[in-house]
């Protein structure tokens, strides 16, 4: 699918929303909220009258972003990571997880009978639904592999109920052979609302600019795996001897500073901003999160991707484009700035 026919697509989809639109991303990383700047920009662009809604650093990001809308705090699922075993630490944080969706559920329904929302778009909060709205979900999330049999089942079981809510599913990707998302969002073998694939949906535009770094290491994602990643990685590039700039994903305090002469740490940026510094940068190193994985492909960018440990999906994500020949990609216990660089010079 050319951009033209993305957009074209894309903004059609949008258009079928009501007039008064509330849309809220998750707030697990950035990829949820990012990846609902475009769908923001074109609802405004439409003259649809937006609310939106999310928490942390996510409606932090959201505020900086669109600071003439009206924004709205839902309830944290405060998900971490203490170590490397996402399913044994997501079924620990279960019951709080389970009553933050109970407790946006109720607050998204106050917040509709105050504010009168025409349409609901949820990136995979699966509690930001009123029963009588259309309510839409964004995901790509149908499917998410496991190594145990048991674990798969049950995360498909619920799945399942948590989508009926919904009267729609629009899922950020192509269909067929050009599937970023691969197995995750296809097969779809249980009744579910309709479906609208939305294309590649990314927050950047492609533009021409000369190189100003060699590598931009861009982060997020829950602690304490965002943490740990950009030590490995800030220690690797003090001795790399090349320009290298570190985006660390915290959106609560800007600040920006050099480490070496070299090396230039930033705590967050705006989606122009950032779309500049991918712009200028020769090499990205990234999670390989699905929105970052669309950022990458509409930027046409080399990239190394670490997905993070324990996360089935970015695991599976990274071995998918792997395959696909489209980045180069390793383990966080692993990860080698040298030989990549070198890998991809070679490319």
């Amino acid at each position: 699918m050319n951009l033209v026919a993305f957009v074209n697509s894309f903004e059609k989809i949008v258009a079928s929303t009501g007039n008064r639109v509330l849309v809220a991303p998750l707030n697990w990383g950035l990829g949820h909220v990012t990846r609902c700047i475009p769908i923001i920009k074109a609802l405004e662009k439409q003259q649809k009258t937006v609310f939106l809604a999310s928490d942390g650093a996510a409606l932090q990001l959201l505020r900086a972003e669109f600071p003439n809308l009206m924004t709205f705090e839902l309830p944290s699922y405060q998900i971490r990571y203490p170590s490397p075993n996402m399913v044994f630490h997501i079924l620990l944080q279960l019951p709080r997880i389970m009553k933050a969706m109970y407790c946006e559920h109720q607050e998204t329904k106050s917040l509709s009978k105050k504010y009168g929302f025409d349409t609901i778009i949820s990136d995979n909060r699966y509690g930001c639904y009123v029963s009588g709205i259309h309510s839409i979900l964004i995901t790509h999330q149908l499917n998410i592999p496991f190594n145990q049999r048991l674990v798969q089942r049950t995360v498909k079981y619920l799945i399942r109920k948590l989508i009926q809510p919904f009267q729609e599913l629009w899922i950020p990707d192509r269909v067929g052979v050009d599937s970023l998302s691969g197995l995750l969002s296809f097969p779809i073998d249980f009744v579910h609302p309709p479906v609208n694939h939305l294309g590649v949906l990314s927050r950047m535009n492609p533009i021409s600019l000369p190189i100003r770094y060699e590598v931009a290491i861009i982060l997020s994602g829950p602690e304490p795996q965002r943490s740990i990643l950009e030590q490995i990685l800030l220690k690797q590039a003090l001795i790399l001897d090349k320009r290298v700039v570190l985006v660390q994903g915290k959106t609560n305090v800007f600040n920006k500073f050099n480490v070496s002469e070299k090396v230039e740490v930033v705590s967050f940026l705006t989606s122009t901003d950032l779309n500049e510094l991918m712009a200028t940068s020769e090499v990205i190193v990234c999670r390989s999160g699905y929105s970052s994985i669309m950022d990458l492909i509409v930027m046409g960018k080399k990239a190394l991707l670490v997905p993070t440990p324990g996360q089935p999906e970015q695991e599976y994500l990274a071995k998918h484009v792997l395959d696909l020949g489209l980045f180069v990609c390793q383990d966080q216990n692993r990860v080698d700035l040298s030989v990549a660089l070198e890998t991809l010079g070679n490319e």
